[in-house]
């Protein structure tokens, strides 16, 4: 019970101070490694394009030796309904092998056997219905399986497949704005109540001769002070709906 509470605690830590996916993925296996007592852990993506799983991120504790099994999950992918992760892919429910030597659905059996593996279980990363991808958790030992643990792994899992879907979003946004920041057109955002400019990026910046700063406190009315809040909104009702217009403000 203690090591459940910190896995979860240790869990939510890891991904309130990381800024980015890749930086929380390693410390989240490590962190729950290390407070459940598992040997190694792997992080499985789920790539949309072809709907199969391949895995991201490896870790495991320094005294066990698997480089052999690290090597063939790095080369493997895995179709919903194949090994210990495709399983969980379909179901969308965290899973467990006693022993995955044993298992008739676990590819990596034969490799898992020469590198001491056994006990396994794993749990979906979950956006809504949605699933991301798993995370898998492997034993030297035999374990029978534990229901609250199981029960424990699918919130841990929603809070990561939150801190994804909001992580790569935020990667988007940032894509985004540094492309229109390095266009050579000129682009403009403004608030369509206060007309004030949010965002000018830096082939506008140029052609107007203002920082951004300056601009911020600004708006196209200042810039060309003929123009009226009504002729203005009238100038730019073509993109409204979506038509192409070029606007002068100099």
């Amino acid at each position: 019970a203690e090591g459940r509470l910190s896995a979860q605690y240790y869990v939510t830590k890891v991904l309130a101070e990381s800024a980015t996916i890749k930086e929380a993925l390693p410390k989240i296996l490590k962190a729950i490694c290390t407070a459940l007592q598992w040997d190694l852990g792997e992080i499985w993506v789920l790539n949309q394009q072809d709907c199969v799983l391949r895995c991201s991120e490896i870790w495991h504790i320094p005294s066990v030796e698997v480089s052999e099994f690290k090597k063939v999950t790095r080369q493997t992918s895995f179709a919903e309904g194949i090994g210990l992760p495709g399983r969980i892919l379909k179901s969308a429910q965290p899973a467990w092998i006693a022993d995955v030597v044993q298992d008739l659905n676990f590819p990596r059996a034969s490799v898992a056997a020469r590198d001491g593996l056994h006990g396994a279980f794993g749990f979906p990363i979950l956006s809504g219905s949605e699933v991301l991808g798993t995370i898998s958790f492997y034993s030297r030992e035999i374990r029978q399986p534990d229901k609250d643990l199981l029960n424990m792994l699918l919130s841990i899992g929603s809070q990561i497949g939150l801190f994804i879907k909001r992580k790569r979003s935020e990667e988007k946004i940032a894509s985004f704005v540094n492309i229109l920041e390095e266009t050579l057109n000129e682009i403009y955002i403004f608030d369509a109540k206060t007309l004030r400019f949010l965002e000018v990026n830096k082939g506008a910046r140029l052609n107007l001769g203002y920082s951004l700063e300056e601009l911020s406190c600004l708006t196209p009315l200042d810039l060309k002070p003929e123009l009226t809040p009504e002729s203005f909104m009238k100038i730019i009702e073509p993109l409204r709906v979506g038509k192409n217009k070029k606007i002068e403000f100099t």
